[in-house]
């Protein structure tokens, strides 16, 4: 496994997990004008990465 997070996705999960999923920027000023469409979708690519799955050979 060779994934990194960002320090704005990490943030942004921090946030989730605390409840501020909504307003995540409570949490954590600088994400107050996040695109949480493209966090999302850089969530979904280090997971794939991080776990890739197994092909049936």
């Amino acid at each position: 496994m060779d994934t990194e997070l960002t320090g704005e996705l990490f943030e942004w999960l921090l946030a989730e997990w605390a409840g501020y999923g909504n307003e995540p920027e409570k949490a954590f000023p600088n994400l107050l004008n996040a695109d949480t469409k493209a966090l999302t979708s850089e969530l979904t690519e280090t997971i794939i990465k991080a776990y890739p799955v197994k092909q049936a050979v």
